[in-house]
C-alpha cells in the first residue's frame, strides 16, 4: 500500500462558507456547496428565525473561495427565479486554522449506525460495539468523508448487501477511504482506492491505518487495501472487479463508465451514488446507452443510489 508522509511543519488552513437561507432552500444550497466541492456539510439552526437555516462547508485553500462565492450568490439568484423561497440570504467566509477545523467538526461527528452491521465512530467518541459489529473510525480530514452525508449512507447501505468475501473492488474517489475501508471491512479480498487529490490519499492512508490497529480486527487491513493517486481512466491494473464504487456526481460519473466497462468482472457491479433524486432519470437513460442497466436503487434526503450491471 502506497503511504504518503505527513510534513509535520505544515499546518493546514481551511475556508468556511456558510450560507443562511430559508430552511425551504436549505437543501438545494447544501447540494450547491457540495457540487462545488466541499463534500460534506453541516445544519445549524439560525437562532434569529425558526424558518432560516446556517449552511457550513469547508474547503482547502487551494480553492478559490471568491469564485464559490459567486457561484453561490448566483444560485440563490436562480432558486428565488424559480419562485423557491430564499429568505434575506447571507454568504459570509473565513479563514480556519487547522485547530478550529477539528473543533468545529467534533462537534457534529457522532457515532452512527448504517445498516445492519456498519459502524462510523470518530478516534474521540465511545461506543459499546455488538460482538457483530463491523466498526470503522473515520477522523474528518480534507476529503471530510463522516458516513453523514446521505450519498455515503446510500453506498455503505448497498455495499453491505451486494458485496461477498473474497471480491475484488475499486473505489473510485476516495475522499477519507471511508467506503475502502468499509468494503475491506465486509470481506473483500482485495480494494484499491483511486483519488486525483493526493491530499485525499494521504487522510485514506492515515485512517486504514489507525484501522488495521483496532483491536477486534480479525486480520490488518493494509494488507488488503491499496491506494493510489489517479482515476479509473488512468489505471494501468490488468486487474478486473466484482465491484466498482463511485461516490461521485454524475457529470464525473458519466465519462468514467467506458472504462467501468473494461475493469469490471463479468456478472459484477457497479454502485453509484453522489446524484439528485431529480438527476437520476437522465443519468439512467445515459446509462442505458452504454449498456448499464439498473438491478437496484436507494433514496435518503433526496439522493439516490443505483446499482448496475453492465450488458455483455
Amino acid at each position: 500500500m502506497m503511504i504518503m508522509k505527513k510534513n509535520d511543519e505544515m499546518k493546514p488552513i481551511w475556508q468556511e462558507v456558510i450560507v443562511v437561507t430559508s430552511q425551504v432552500a436549505a437543501d438545494l444550497v447544501s447540494d450547491k456547496l457540495i457540487e462545488l466541492g466541499s463534500q460534506g456539510t453541516v445544519f445549524d439552526e439560525d437562532t434569529r428565525s425558526a424558518d432560516l437555516c446556517k449552511i457550513t462547508a469547508y474547503y482547502p485553500m487551494s480553492m478559490d473561495i471568491k469564485v464559490i462565492i459567486q457561484e453561490v450568490i448566483r444560485y440563490l439568484e436562480v432558486l428565488k427565479a424559480h419562485d423557491i423561497p430564499i429568505g434575506n440570504p447571507e454568504v459570509l467566509s473565513k479563514i480556519l486554522e487547522d485547530t478550529d477545523w477539528a473543533g468545529q467538526w467534533k462537534r457534529f461527528f457522532k457515532p452512527i449506525r448504517i445498516g445492519k452491521h456498519l459502524v462510523i465512530k470518530p478516534s474521540w467518541e465511545k461506543f459499546e460495539a455488538r460482538p457483530e459489529d463491523l466498526i470503522i473510525e473515520i477522523d474528518p480530514g480534507m476529503a471530510f468523508g463522516t458516513g453523514l452525508h446521505a450519498s455515503t449512507r446510500l453506498m455503505l447501505t448497498l455495499m453491505e448487501q451486494y458485496l461477498r468475501p473474497g471480491n475484488m473492488v475499486l473505489d473510485v474517489g476516495i475522499g477519507s477511504g471511508i467506503l475502502t475501508i468499509a468494503a475491506a471491512r465486509l470481506g473483500a479480498n482485495h480494494v484499491l482506492g483511486v483519488d486525483v487529490d493526493a491530499e485525499a490519499i494521504e487522510v485514506a492512508c492515515e485512517n486504514v491505518v489507525k484501522n488495521s490497529r483496532i483491536a477486534s480486527q480479525v486480520s490488518r487491513l493494509e494488507d488488503r487495501i491499496e491506494l493510489e493517486v489517479g482515476s479509473l481512466d488512468t489505471l494501468t491494473t490488468s486487474e478486473r472487479f466484482d465491484c466498482i464504487l463511485m461516490n461521485i456526481r454524475p457529470n464525473i460519473i458519466l465519462p468514467l463508465m467506458p472504462y467501468a466497462e473494461t475493469y469490471l468482472q463479468t456478472g459484477g457491479a457497479v454502485i453509484i451514488s453522489g446524484i439528485l433524486e431529480e438527476e437520476g432519470p437522465d443519468l439512467v437513460a445515459q446509462l442505458h446507452e452504454r449498456n448499464f442497466l439498473v438491478q437496484d436503487h436507494r433514496t435518503e434526503e433526496g439522493w439516490i443510489a443505483y446499482v448496475l450491471s453492465y450488458l455483455n
